[in-house]
């Protein structure tokens, strides 16, 4: 994705040259008044008093802060360099503008203000809508690359009043836009239903109004340089100059597209999203503490490449630690020639345990950071869409290659111990290189469990830190004050009395050992604590670790009221959430939890519609909702390893592994795409247009004495003229075989229709001709046919992860019976 204050950068530069030239022209300007008037009251339309406020005070200033604080709520402020960057080169350009604008009053309230106002708006609307975000931005870099021309424009013809009128109807076609975009999200905040679903719901009318502003863009472009030329001649001294300007703003785009294309292919885990989760966990005060250690200041000041481990049992906040970590950084480090690049081993999301995402999602952060002047045609990046990831060692030598553009890159990486053996051994490796090349200055931070030797013996001749009730001690007293005093009290009264309250904070203090998320779920239970008596019991009895806090959880669920139908709806939940390739969304899993692999068809009084929050509060915290992206994880992972292991509720459940939880999936994934529903479901045909002369020898190819058989049947010249009349575009459709993906009403109604095309073929991998699922497998695999595409099998993501599922159920069965099986050659 473009940067979006570089875009922001590029079209505010347009704007205030605009202003510039249109105040010099005073009252003589002919630009009509009423459309900006009318745009102007149509966007204050429905705006509440602050954002009518925001609108009238718009400034480039404060434009430039709305658009930091928005990214910094979806990106954690990764990018906030950019901003600091460029204020130096804006300070000048504000001024002069300023003053201008003493003089020309009139024009500004006029044209300028409303331009400033909306974007502002709608930059802050933006922000609240997540992802959404990211396409609005590619949006405005859409619109970006029509303006800088005109830029040009205004520098060289400004006297020249067609010209201008020109300009103003492109600039008043921006307004436009910004009031589509304020009426699209204020519609969808405006429902019931949660934003991003609305908006995903909402995009494609949007993105057509879109569409439609941009065609009048381009018109708009093509009367510019129309009228550009008129004025051409009359400025001929000038020409070479708008050559020369026009060929570097055409190099420039083609950087921007280059950079572009490059960033886009790059395949990551949501490392972003990971960031701004932990660092909203943060609590403003906490995590100084590391600063001042021995350990972490000859980290940050040694000339050389260096590496700094901190270890900690679970749930001691070695996330957020590192989150923070992240953050100072950025505020302190990072500069032009300096990176902070970061990544997160995520258990919810079985691409970022994959070592080859780990390099791809830090060699596009590098990338994001690398100068503009460096995208040219023969830059190149060896991870290219459509094709096979490069091997690690030529992607890591890539990645080298990139840091050598900088002084020194600060790296962090999160949880290493969430990785399997190989791959712990894989980034172990990747890290020993980066450490020991000696064209780069890399200092590297990586947190970890404690008790993972591979870790601890490969990096031991390194600093350590181990998380500990000594270091931590004053945050988490923080952490239980504040948690309580905020949260907790206005739950529960009791809470008040302030005796209670700090029997409750020491005896936490006491059990917590370091555990952030241990004190999360006592926090919880006290929350619904009814009397004192009752209160003092549960913190004399606290659990004395995570495994004991979910034993007392399910234990809890199991002697309420409905225990055993609530212990039921739990075990569907936590099946999929463990099991799922990719974490669910919220509407994927009120469909998932009704199903069965039995069901012919989708038991429509099954599935929980709208009741997905109930869904998550009826697993007591265990699972959470991700507000981000509204997909659904365990509260840590932590809460998976227990549920599957011999600690776990095998009287419960004594079944609940990942392998027959893949089997149990594997079985509704066939179930699902043999569902009766699909069979009378219509599609359109798709059609494909040849010419005459093309679909004559279509017709004819293959047939016997075919050119004797045209001879006899040819028509009279004068029919043949008449008969090829009837068709006077020349063309004929024939129907077509191709991949057709469902239909939006079949993706509404069916909501894990995605997810089962996507992912069945990996779920049903471990499936042989023994199995009982086989003739069912075989059958969807070879022989079933649907109005949509449902067998991956050309797509190069799907060979990767062919690729390296393959290679790991290789070394699984020591070479053995993987490669030979026929599910595998199926796939294949």
């Amino acid at each position: 994705m473009q940067c979006s204050h570089a875009i922001l950068d590029f079209i505010l530069t347009t704007f205030q040259l605009y202003c510039y030239r249109m105040s010099n022209i005073r009252t003589s300007l002919p630009i009509p008044t009423q459309p900006w008037e009318s745009g102007k009251a149509k966007f204050l339309e429905g705006l509440s008093q602050q954002q009518a406020a925001q609108f009238r005070d718009a400034t480039a200033e404060n434009l430039f802060y709305d658009a930091s604080v928005a990214q910094k709520r979806h990106a954690n402020n990764s990018r906030s360099w950019l901003l600091q960057e460029r204020l130096s080169s804006l300070v000048n350009a504000i001024d002069d503008y300023g003053k201008a604008l003493d003089v020309y009053s009139n024009t500004y309230g006029l044209v300028i203000s409303p331009l400033w106002g909306s974007l502002r708006i709608i930059l802050h609307i933006a922000g609240e809508a997540g992802k959404f975000q990211e396409s609005l931005t590619d949006m405005l870099a859409q619109i970006g690359d029509v303006l800088p021309r005109f830029r040009i424009y205004q520098i060289l013809f400004s006297n020249h009043e067609r010209l201008l009128v020109a300009l103003s109807s492109a600039f008043l076609d921006v307004l436009g836009f910004c009031i589509t975009t304020k009426e699209f999200f204020t519609r969808a905040k405006r429902s019931k239903i949660p934003l991003s679903i609305v908006l995903k719901g909402a995009w494609k009318p949007y993105r057509q109004d879109f569409d439609g502003y941009m065609n009048k863009f381009r018109k708009h472009s093509k009367k510019v340089e129309k009228e550009a030329g008129i004025a051409h001649f009359i400025e001929s001294a000038r020409s070479r100059e708008v050559q020369r300007a026009n060929r570097e703003l055409q190099l420039r785009n083609g950087k921007l597209h280059r950079r572009h294309q490059i960033l886009s292919a790059i395949p990551t885990s949501s490392y972003w999203s990971m960031q701004s989760k932990m660092s909203n966990l943060r609590h403003p005060k906490s995590n100084k503490w590391i600063q001042d250690t021995p350990e972490y200041l000859s980290w940050y000041s040694s000339l050389g490449s260096d590496c700094l481990c901190c270890y900690g049992i679970p749930g001691s906040g070695k996330s957020v630690l590192a989150a923070s970590l992240v953050d100072d950084l950025l505020a302190c480090a990072a500069g032009p020639r300096t990176l902070v690049i970061y990544y997160y081993c995520d258990f919810a999301e079985n691409s970022s345990l994959e070592p080859i995402c780990l390099l791809s999602s830090l060699i596009k952060q590098v990338l994001e950071r690398v100068p503009l002047d460096q995208f040219t045609d023969s830059f190149d990046c060896p991870l290219k869409e459509g094709k096979p990831a490069p091997n690690l060692q030529k992607t890591l030598d890539y990645l080298a290659d990139l840091i050598k553009i900088f002084d020194r890159a600060y790296i962090i990486l999160d949880g290493l111990d969430q990785l399997t053996t190989d791959g712990q051994t894989v980034v172990l490796d990747i890290i020993q290189n980066l450490l020991y090349n000696a064209t780069i200055i890399s200092k590297i931070f990586v947190t970890s469990r404690l008790e993972e030797y591979i870790i601890k013996r490969s990096l031991k001749s390194h600093k350590t830190i181990q998380l500990s009730n000594g270091c931590t001690q004053d945050d988490m007293e923080l952490f239980i004050t504040e948690s309580i005093t905020s949260t907790l009290i206005p739950q529960n009264p009791l809470l008040k009395d302030a005796r209670l309250r700090e029997d409750v904070i020491k005896a936490l203090l006491k059990g917590a050992n370091g555990m952030y998320l241990w004190v999360k779920f006592q926090l919880y239970d006290i929350a619904h604590v009814m009397t004192e008596h009752v209160m003092r019991t549960t913190i004399q009895n606290l659990p004395k670790n995570l495994s004991k806090t979910y034993a007392r959880i399910l234990e809890n669920v199991r002697l309420s009221p409905g225990g055993s139908v609530k212990l039921e709806t739990m075990q569907k939940v936590f099946r999929w959430v463990a099991g799922a390739r990719r974490p669910l969304t919220l509407t994927e899993l009120e469909e998932a939890v009704g199903l069965e692999k039995t069901d012919k068809y989708l038991h429509l009084d099954r599935i929980a519609t709208g009741a997905g929050e109930r869904l998550i509060a009826s697993c007591s915290n265990l699972v959470v909702l991700n507000e981000a992206d509204y997909t659904v994880s365990f509260a840590h992972h932590t809460v998976q390893q227990f549920l599957c292991s011999s600690a776990g509720p095998a009287n419960l459940w004594p079944h609940f592994n990942l392998q027959s939880i893949n089997e149990h999936i594997a079985d509704i994934c066939l179930a699902y795409l043999s569902f009766s529903d699909f069979e009378t479901q219509l599609t359109k045909v798709s059609e494909v247009k040849l010419e005459q002369t093309q679909a004559e020898l279509l017709v004819w190819w293959g047939v016997p004495l075919a050119t004797s058989i045209k001879g006899l049947l040819t028509l009279p010249r004068a029919l043949r003229k008449a008969a090829i009349n009837k068709n006077p575009h020349g063309q004929i459709k024939f129907p077509a075989p191709v991949t057709m993906q469902p239909s939006d009403t079949l993706a509404t109604k069916y909501a894990m229709l995605d997810y089962i095309i996507a992912f069945w073929a990996f779920h049903t991998a471990d499936i042989t001709p023994e199995s009982s699922s086989w003739p069912v497998f075989k059958h969807i695999a070879s022989e079933k046919q649907l109005a949509f595409g449902f067998r991956p099998w050309d797509e190069p993501e799907h060979c990767d992860r062919v690729q390296q599922l393959r290679l790991k159920k290789t070394k699984e069965n020591d070479g053995g019976g993987a490669q030979n099986s026929l599910s595998w050659r199926l796939y294949e």
